[in-house]
């Protein structure tokens, strides 16, 4: 956690308050997300959204349902899946952004 490294984060405030509200309080998602070596790193938000945009248009000619569970987007991801024209799925891969983090706890 760059930011804890940096003293932008208090880590053992954060730790003593998601203590002291029990861990049972937050999401697996979250509070995965925030954990180092003998704490937590911050407090979590109580969730954070994921968009999955995807254009219907390409999905009815296909015959693909709306992408709603993991099999369905990958099933979509496979049958749209033509480079260089388009690619089926796009995912953050940068292991030093945020998002890319969010993505891999998930």
């Amino acid at each position: 956690m760059g930011w804890m490294k940096a003293g932008i984060l208090d880590n053992r405030s954060a730790t003593d308050v998601i203590n002291d509200l029990g861990k049972e309080t937050f999401s697996a998602g979250p509070l995965n997300f925030v954990r180092v070596s003998g704490g937590y790193a911050a407090v979590p938000i109580d969730g954070w959204g994921q968009l999955l945009l995807y254009r219907k248009d390409l999905f009815r000619e296909k015959g693909l349902p709306m992408p709603d569970t993991w099999d369905r987007i990958l099933k979509a991801a496979e049958a749209l899946h033509n480079p260089p024209l388009i690619w089926g799925f796009e995912a953050a891969t940068d292991p030093g952004e945020t998002y890319t983090c969010q993505m891999a706890s998930n």
